[in-house]
């Protein structure tokens, strides 16, 4: 553990320490002792003890990061979290690919952000705002929506019941039940929500005003309606599919927001919003692949779909099977489809590997009759590209850098599609061919 004296020191009272770290790090800032942390403070440890441990010493406060980038806004201090793999300044472009929302703004919006701001939270506040924007263009949803009120003149059903009390009260309108075609169904009331939240939590001007035109847009046709985790639970057709990502922008600032609450609306701190970049890495590296390696000779699986069922239970009445999911399976279909690469995203240094983790790859091979594995992590100064041998098998593991900010910048690049593509292809397949060969799969990657 590493103790670190704190470079800014406050000035006054309405100044606060800053501590600065990346991901897996673990430090002690040594400011001195100070006062004991506060109810809301101790409020917030806690919510965010799964993604950061904060403990206050006689020193000043230890600091423990694990896979989670974000910042946190405390009475005396600010704690930021930055990437270990990919500069903080990229992380909007990361999620923008990763997660493919497309925003045609995305490289200026890289731009816009200071160190007062949780870059984290901003950049989702954005890309909800752009998916807004592309979903009020294309026109909100509309569904038969059923409705029991009061109304001055017969309509759908008389409800008995409302009508017999109507008529006690001596209300003159009638109790009726019947069904509105109207943009006030979930899907709609869900972004609604986010977005009044979202309000209040962004410190970028501009995004206030663009989330209060957006408001008064769903305000016209949308009601407010408090929304719950169970209310995302939702199925995609191709009645609502253009909902699918901005929904996932949304529950990625739902999942947030249990902390909204004792803060009592206070917008002046950072709000706290941390992303999984074990996760967003994943996403990533998948993305990257199904985009330059999936075509008439290749075909990328990933998870839930790669699947496969491998222990049964032989002794229980009601019969249990367990199964294995690799991150990703690579198919050649030429001659026939057959598996080529077994793959999973290991986001950590290639020391910080176990044993276990080449244990669970060297299954998936046995499980897949396949000799040669990959555990693909990010590319890292600290990391070494090694290759792993079985010394009883004929199995090889190998780990493979995989660049984030140079692909990102290609990706983004003012070059043409066509240009982008191509380069980007050639970087993929150059990721796996030396390693290769004599495989089943190196002269379809020598004859792409």
């Amino acid at each position: 553990m590493n103790q670190v004296n704190t470079d800014k020191i406050p000035q006054n009272k309405n100044e606060k320490f800053i501590f600065e770290l990346k991901e897996y790090d673990e430090k002690e800032f040594l400011i001195g002792k100070i006062n004991d942390l506060s109810i809301n403070d101790l409020k917030l440890v806690d919510f965010l003890k799964n993604k950061v441990k904060i403990i206050q010493t006689q020193k000043g406060v230890y600091v423990s990061a694990d896979s989670y980038v974000g910042s946190a806004e405390f009475e005396k201090f600010i704690i930021n979290i930055h990437p270990k793999f990919s500069e903080i300044n990229k992380l909007p472009l990361l999620i923008d690919y990763a997660y493919e929302l497309k925003d045609e703004d995305i490289v200026e919006t890289e731009l816009q952000f200071t160190s007062e701001y949780n870059l984290p939270l901003e950049s989702l506040i954005r890309a909800l705002v752009s998916q807004s924007k592309k979903l009020i263009k294309m026109g909100l949803v509309k569904s038969y929506v059923n409705i029991q009120e009061n109304v001055p003149f017969l309509r759908g059903k008389l409800l008995l019941t409302q009508q017999i009390q109507n008529d006690v009260s001596l209300n003159l309108k009638f109790g009726c039940e019947y069904d509105e075609y109207s943009s006030n169904i979930i899907e709609n009331q869900i972004i609604l929500f986010v977005l009044e939240k979202s309000y209040h939590l962004t410190k970028n001007p501009k995004l206030k005003k663009q989330i209060q035109k957006i408001i008064h847009e769903f305000d016209m046709d949308v009601e407010h309606k408090e929304i719950d985790k169970n209310d995302f639970i939702l199925f995609y057709d191709r009645y609502n599919l253009q909902y699918k990502k901005i929904h996932l922008v949304c529950k990625l600032i739902f999942d947030e927001l249990g902390v909204y609450d004792f803060y009592n609306h206070e917008t002046s701190y950072i709000f706290p919003v941390f992303i999984d970049m074990n996760d967003l890495f994943e996403k990533y590296v998948v993305k990257l692949l199904k985009d330059n390696l999936h075509n008439d000779k290749f075909m990328i699986v990933s998870q839930p779909h790669t699947h496969k069922q491998v222990w049964k239970s032989i002794n229980l009445k009601n019969k249990k099977t367990k199964g294995i999911e690799p991150d990703i399976i690579i198919y050649s279909k030429k001659p026939k489809k057959e598996v080529s690469i077994i793959a999973d995203v290991k986001y950590m240094l290639s020391e910080k590997v176990q044993e276990s983790q080449l244990y669970q790859i060297t299954f998936y091979l046995h499980e897949f009759k396949q000799q040669k594995g990959f555990a693909l992590i990010p590319d890292s100064d600290q990391s070494d590209e090694i290759k792993w041998k079985s010394i009883n098998q004929e199995i090889s593991i190998y780990l493979k850098k995989i660049p984030i900010d140079p692909i990102l910048d290609l990706i983004y690049s003012k070059l043409s599609k066509e240009e982008i593509k191509t380069n980007l292809q050639e970087k993929i397949y150059n990721f796996f061919c030396n390693d290769l060969k004599n495989t089943n799969i190196s002269h379809m990657i020598d004859n792409k």
